[in-house]
């Protein structure tokens, strides 16, 4: 009678299959990663965004009778950096009367068109709600792996635009 053969796995095939499972998982970790962070930086932008819209809106409603502005600022030190919503009398510029809200970007986010110490303004016409000044915010991620852009034109429009995706790579 011969022996019964046994059926079953080596233990080279099931390092070999543990081996692929793992470099499978670190792929998928990693773009998931990619894809959060993006998302996270999206929420910031669609956030800075929004109050800019809002600021826009009490100027040309003429809340409280006066003019409104957003200030950005990028001080001096790491993970610091927000904005603040202003009011004044009409022609008043930052800080205005008063200071209604500060707002702090996220930590994993950072402003990229203000240097360190650097600050701009948008002031909003009392009533037309238009800006003294075409202006350009850009936001990043603090890891420098993207951006956002929030332009206000001249007409008043604000609006977010995100960086354009990288070229395919060229064929083999």
């Amino acid at each position: 009678m011969q022996p019964k053969k046994l059926r079953g796995f080596t233990l080279i095939e099931l390092l070999i299959v543990a081996g692929i499972m793992l470099i499978l998982a670190a792929v998928v970790f990693s773009n998931y990663a990619e894809i959060r962070e993006e998302k996270l930086l999206e929420v910031e932008a669609d956030k800075v965004t929004s109050i800019t819209r809002e600021v826009m809106e009490r100027s040309k409603s003429q809340l409280g009778g006066k003019q409104w502005g957003i200030h950005f600022e990028n001080p001096s030190g790491a993970g610091s950096d927000f904005y603040e919503i202003w009011s004044g009398a009409s022609g008043a510029s930052y800080p205005g009367s008063g200071i209604t809200t500060r707002y702090y970007l996220a930590d994993y986010v950072r402003f990229q068109t203000l240097a360190e110490g650097a600050s701009t303004d948008i002031t909003f016409a009392k009533g037309t709600g238009l800006p003294n000044a075409i202006s350009t915010v850009v936001i990043e991620l603090g890891s420098g792996n993207g951006n956002e852009t929030i332009n206000v034109n001249q007409f008043g429009t604000i609006a977010r635009v995100s960086d354009p995706p990288p070229p395919p790579p060229p064929p083999p």
